[in-house]
């Protein structure tokens, strides 16, 4: 998401100095890495009267707050309405202000609900998708702009590595395999079930077991997260190991990490991806690939919905380990109908370029 929106603004206004708030060194140097200036705001020895005076002093044109899973408090309430209330202190200072699009979850945190529907009238809230507009104008009492996320404007990155993966799944390809993505990682489990994890990867494997028996399929591993605790790699690595034992070089699972803009142009080669990312699901879609996801807090039916795609394919991680060949079941009926619903997202994709471009206030706005 950071990407695409450095590069909107690089585009529209290059006169102006992009920087982007950080809480320590290493968030400081990615930063620079991606062509903009740090501004250390977000350690926790700045109180609001510290970041207040910041905002006075550097008068900035513009202020954007990056919407992400976490800003309706869904994981950490005090994280996400210290966001929104620093965005509050950006307008007050002159700031034109805004929230790129982000989901409301089943569980709207009522205090960040609260503040929401306090600040700045000049602000722009942006949601995602339909239900998410739903969830927050009843929780807020504010009404907001529904977009699509702004992660469908970052293009595909065809390097050299994802040459040579596209290369291999081709090769899979030409044995007349389906090729599957595959993504799941602990937080699909609540915080107090996170120690059943390991059972949800023995899970996945039954999982994929069943598939490779129906059908003659590879299965891509694709990570997307790599957060500590939080890490894709917890489940692929293991699962890695569990199965190429008997599946051999149908199990593919890259080394290092992808960005991405490398992911979105390898899922294009894609038939399907099971994902439990938000954004690899936004990846896929935008790259015209089928999805599978594994919901979680309620956040990936409106994404569907927008799209015009079937909910009822979603699949949870409680699914999965209570019955995980009714959920390879689900799975091969998603594959058996996979051209139409490729051809339906074809069909929508300038729509959705349109509703991300609208993060920026329609192009005009701003």
């Amino acid at each position: 998401m950071i990407d695409a929106i450095l590069n909107y603004w690089r585009e529209k206004r290059p006169e102006l100095d992009l920087y982007v708030a950080t809480s320590d060194e290493k968030a400081d140097a990615a930063v620079r890495g991606l062509g903009g200036k740090p501004l250390n705001v977000l350690n926790k020895s700045l109180s609001m009267a510290g970041l207040s005076q910041v905002m006075r002093e550097h008068r900035f044109a513009v202020a954007v707050l990056m919407g992400a899973d976490g800003m309706d408090g869904s994981y950490d309430p005090s994280f996400s309405a210290e966001q929104v209330m620093a965005l509050d202190l950006a307008a007050q200072c002159g700031a034109l202000s805004y929230v790129t699009g982000f989901s409301i979850s089943e569980t709207f945190h009522p205090e960040v609900a609260r503040i929401f529907g306090e600040i700045d009238p000049s602000i722009r809230i942006n949601v995602r998708d339909p239900l998410s507009l739903q969830r927050f104008e009843a929780g807020s009492g504010r009404s907001a702009h529904q977009v699509a996320d702004v992660a469908f404007l970052l293009p595909p990155a065809f390097t050299g590595r994802v040459g040579m993966l596209i290369d291999k799944i081709k090769a899979e390809r030409a044995q007349g395999r389906r090729i599957i993505g595959v993504n799941f990682h602990p937080l699909l489990l609540e915080l107090e079930h996170r120690h059943r994890f390991p059972m949800l990867i023995d899970a996945m494997a039954n999982v994929l077991l069943e598939l490779a028996q129906s059908i003659d399929a590879s299965f891509f591993l694709l990570s997307h997260d790599t957060r500590d605790g939080a890490a894709d790699r917890l489940g692929l690595e293991p699962l890695y190991g569990q199965l190429s034992r008997e599946l051999g070089d149908r199990m593919i699972l890259p080394e290092g990490q992808l960005t991405a803009g490398e992911i979105k142009g390898l899922v294009g080669e894609l038939d399907l991806v099971i994902s439990g990312r938000m954004h690899l699901m936004i990846a896929s879609l935008g790259a015209g690939t089928p999805v599978v996801g594994l919901n979680y807090k309620g956040k990936m039916e409106g994404l569907l919905e927008m799209w015009g795609l079937d909910t009822r394919t979603l699949l949870s991680a409680e699914a999965i380990m209570r019955d995980p060949k009714a959920s390879a079941g689900k799975i091969l009926a998603s594959i058996s109908g996979i051209e139409a619903v490729r051809e339906s997202i074809g069909k929508k994709h300038e729509e959705i370029q349109r509703m991300a471009l609208a993060n920026f206030g329609g192009g005009g706005e701003f």
